[in-house]
């Protein structure tokens, strides 16, 4: 009788799931240009999401207005502490500082925070 590691070595298990996807059409052909499927991944990222990643996505669609400050502070906050997943937030930080900080609508009062964690933020 072989040992259970010899038995299972190389064994593959496989099983389909049924999968629903919530606020959106299911399609079977995509028929959506690409420009137009990044605006909808956008839409939901802002809409059904939270943390940075969710504020990139709404100073993306140009939705400045629900844009959640407390949320970004939050964000630079938890980085400057080293909090788990801080070197994620520090990507979206570093992204929305790149994309973001020459737009005219992109808040005033976030700048400032922003510039101090990344510049005293250190491997």
């Amino acid at each position: 009788m072989p040992e259970y590691d010899e038995f299972v070595r190389g064994l593959r298990v496989g099983c389909d799931f049924d999968v629903n996807i919530l606020h959106g059409n299911y399609v079977m052909n995509h028929k959506v240009s690409r420009p137009d499927r990044a605006v909808e991944l956008l839409q939901h990222a802002a809409w059904w999401t939270d943390g940075i990643f969710a504020e990139i996505a709404a100073m993306a669609l140009g939705l400045w207005k629900q844009v959640t400050q407390r949320t970004v502070l939050r964000t630079v906050e938890d980085v400057l502490a080293r909090h788990e997943n801080c070197y994620e937030a520090l990507i979206g930080l570093l992204i929305m500082a790149y994309r973001y900080t020459s737009d005219p609508s992109f808040p005033p009062a976030l700048i400032q925070p922003l510039e101090d964690c990344l510049l005293a933020f250190s491997l």
